[in-house]
């Protein structure tokens, strides 16, 4: 006989031909198909470097039995099904003598997948009983079969009938065919089979067959049978009068031996010289609050600058606040004041002074007076012209006076002028001081020039700060550094009033002193802005900049929805709190808080552009499943029988029961849930310990799809990339695929997939 190797062959090779006796390699029953993908990437919050890799759920599917089994002439699988009368010639037996024994081959073929040597451990039995295909045996004739323990027909063949066959299962990835038993037909003819007897008999094989999904046990069809056919030797013999002369054979007879003749009878129709009874062979999105330090006092309004207050809080003083303004000139504040005379007609000199009574400062000779710090004083009309009458002591010195009427003490004289100071633009002080003006009168009816009544004119400037906070020393933080603030945008602040510059929730909180460095109390007006984000869909989230206090309390607003500080004395700050609550769908990246605060009385305004936002790199979506459940990537696995696709749904990654020759629908989906772009992204499927289904099954198609802008790609076996997606058949041990975003016609690591962005890849095969 031929060794199983060869005989594994030729049975394939009728296979293939015939489609009839099967061919090796059913997936054996109770093996799991299981199947895992990997994505690697590079980790975006460390560019360059690459992320540990992610693996996938593992799909299982369950290889069910799908018993069947054929017997067949043992060497000659392309002959299968034959009739009693129309055997093999190695099985049409012919003059087989009385009492002869007629041994043929055959083979028991497992075409399923069960066997007590697969994973499932079932035994797989077949029974085998003769048939003889409605010939009859001679009587007394026994057919035994023996089962070869080597597949090799010898001696030490054990007998088996009646009784039951194991057949093993064959592995399908061995080159031999395990499959198959040996079987030994062995006919018994009695030595009283009568002569010319012609019969057939076939093994015919009983056992568990799957079909529609049914496992039943069945014969094996009569029309699938193979049979040996034995015909008695008949004797060719007879007894007649020689044709010679028996006493000289050279001779013939010379005599003619005439034999009486009787009456003529009627022939026997029974009678058949040639084979007389032979048998026949049948054919079988308020107002500005007012404080308790706002100026509330009698006063009036500056005739040179309508902005500008001025207040009086006493009989010889006076106080200015003046707003800022938007120029570098020198700022201009004019009082009036008011001179009263109850006595005789006088003259008084007009200068500045202090607590001598003497004259100070730089007598300019021209009604103005220059006084340290850059600041003048002059003295005008009280309809704010230029003083022309003028006095000139015994020095030179020239000073502008006022003529006053005369009064008397119940009914005094008044006279005003204007007294008009100019110091430098209080704007670009960093802290400006109170400009103080003691404004002297010298009366004429006396002698000298000293001041025989004064009145004190002030002047608060303004100024301001707005900044970052730079604790609790007064001022702002100055430093030309930019402020950052790192959010997670995936957790919510603990609490809503929560101030703390937590780095673990998606609030962004910015200390912010308001700084009042000018000399009068003011409120601040905080502008209200709305910040944009993009996010990981490819558009814009918003949030709104809000302030609130120490307390977490939110601030006032003004009927605009901007934000109203509380009154802040004179060098004095307050603190507030800048809050962004960075969307949750943000994507990675910074974003700049611009700030403004507007003195509401001083109209000063004040910049804040160093604030960023730092948007950390998160795991939008964490799913537990995954090989690398901290990452962002997440790639997920699932898999369906038959003509559908499948869906992406959880029950979609359970087992699957299946039978060889079943079509599996793989659909790895591989997602970027980071809130970041993602670089070098390889999305694979190969053979390994955790993945064995291109072991056990063909490829039928892969294709893959983007979520994204990009070019596919596929990679088979470790060869080059390409876009053309693997043929059917093609034998597959690795497959990855990778999307060409950057238009370079090629796979780099500069192709990014886009946050929220996907992979699809579907593969069908077939169950081997």
């Amino acid at each position: 006989m031929s060794t199983k190797s060869i005989s594994n062959l030729l049975l394939l090779m009728a296979a293939l031909a015939a489609g009839t006796a099967a061919a090796a390699g059913n997936t054996p029953a109770g093996t799991n198909l299981t199947n895992t993908a990997t994505v690697d990437f590079e980790d975006p919050d460390a560019p360059g470097t690459q992320s540990p890799t992610v693996t996938s759920n593992t799909v299982t599917t369950a290889v069910q039995a799908k018993p069947d089994f054929d017997v067949i002439y043992a060497g000659a699988p392309a002959s299968d099904g034959t009739t009693p009368t129309t055997p093999i010639s190695s099985h049409d037996k012919q003059n087989v003598l009385p009492g002869a024994t007629v041994t043929t081959p055959y083979t028991i073929l497992n075409n399923g997948n069960v066997g007590s040597n697969t994973p499932a451990a079932t035994p797989y039995s077949v029974t085998v009983t003769p048939y003889l295909g409605g010939t009859v045996l001679p009587t007394g004739t026994v057919v035994q079969y023996y089962v070869g323990a080597t597949k090799v027909y010898d001696s030490s063949d054990t007998a088996a009938f009646p009784g039951v066959i194991n057949v093993p299962a064959d592995d399908p990835l061995t080159p031999a065919d395990e499959g198959q038993v040996a079987l030994e037909q062995r006919v018994l003819v009695p030595a009283s089979a009568p002569a010319n007897a012609d019969f057939a008999v076939s093994p015919r094989g009983r056992a568990g067959v799957y079909a529609a999904g049914t496992i039943t046990v069945t014969d094996e069809p009569t029309g699938d049978l193979q049979y040996t056919r034995v015909r008695v030797y008949a004797p060719q013999i007879d007894v007649i009068p020689p044709s010679k002369d028996p006493g000289n054979p050279i001779n013939p007879l010379q005599t003619i031996v005439v034999p009486p003749s009787g009456p003529t009878g009627t022939p026997d129709p029974n009678y058949n010289p040639g084979n007389p009874g032979a048998p026949l062979n049948p054919v079988s999105p308020p107002g500005t609050p007012a404080g308790p330090q706002d100026p509330t006092v009698p006063g009036y309004i500056d005739p040179g600058n309508p902005g500008t207050s001025v207040a009086q809080p006493s009989t010889d003083n006076q106080i200015a606040y003046p707003p800022a303004d938007t120029n570098a000139a020198p700022d201009v504040v004019t009082f009036v004041n008011t001179i009263t005379n109850a006595g005789l007609a006088d003259t008084v000199n007009l200068f500045p002074t202090d607590a001598t009574g003497n004259p100070i400062g730089v007598n300019n000779n021209n009604g103005s007076f220059t006084l340290p710090g850059g600041v003048t004083v002059t003295f005008l009309k009280a309809d704010g012209s230029p003083i022309t009458t003028f006095y000139t002591d015994g020095s030179g010195r020239t000073y502008p006076t006022a003529a006053l009427p005369a009064g008397t003490p119940g009914t005094p004289s008044v006279t005003n002028i204007r007294v008009q100071v100019t110091y430098p633009d209080s704007n670009s002080a960093p802290n400006p001081a109170p400009i103080v003006v003691v404004v002297g009168i010298d009366s004429g009816n006396d002698s000298g020039v000293v001041a025989d009544g004064t009145s004190t004119d002030t002047i608060l400037p303004p100024a301001m700060q707005f900044g970052d906070s730079n604790g609790a020393a007064l001022g702002t933080d100055n430093a030309a550094v930019t402020s950052t603030q790192t959010v997670n945008p995936l957790v919510a602040p603990a609490t809503s009033t929560a101030v703390s510059q937590n780095t673990t929730d998606r609030r962004a909180v910015f200390p912010m002193d308001l700084v009042n460095q000018g000399e009068y109390a003011d409120s601040f007006t905080l502008a209200k802005a709305t910040l944009s984000f993009p996010n990981v869909t490819g558009t814009t989230s918003t949030a709104p900049l809000r302030y609130v206090d120490a307390s977490g309390a939110e601030l006032p607003k003004d009927n605009a929805g901007n934000y109203v500080s509380p009154v802040v004395a004179p060098n004095e700050e307050f603190t507030v709190y800048a809050i962004v609550d960075v969307p949750a769908d943000a994507l990675a990246g910074t974003v700049l808080v611009p700030q403004k605060a507007t003195g509401n009385y001083s109209t000063i305004e004040a910049l804040d552009g160093d604030d960023v936002i730092r948007i950390a790199v998160v795991n939008t979506n964490p799913d537990p499943l995954t090989g690398n459940p901290s990452s962002g990537m997440d790639v997920d696995k699932y898999v369906t029988t038959g003509s559908t696709a499948p869906t992406g749904v959880p029950a979609e990654k359970g087992t699957l029961n299946v039978v060889p020759g079943d079509t599996l629908r793989y659909a790895i989906i591989a997602k970027n849930n980071f809130n970041a772009p993602v670089k070098n992204f390889v999305l694979g499927d190969s053979v390994g310990v955790s993945t064995n289904i291109f072991t056990y099954a063909s490829v039928v198609s892969v294709s893959a799809t983007a979520s994204f802008a990009g070019t596919v790609y596929y990679k088979v076996n470790g060869g080059a990339w390409t876009t053309v997606a693997p043929a059917a058949g093609t034998v597959v041990t690795s497959l990855q695929v990778a999307v060409d975003t950057d238009g370079s016609n090629s796979i780099t690591a500069a192709d990014t997939i886009p946050a929220a962005g996907s992979v699809r890849l579907d593969v069908v095969v077939t169950v081997k």
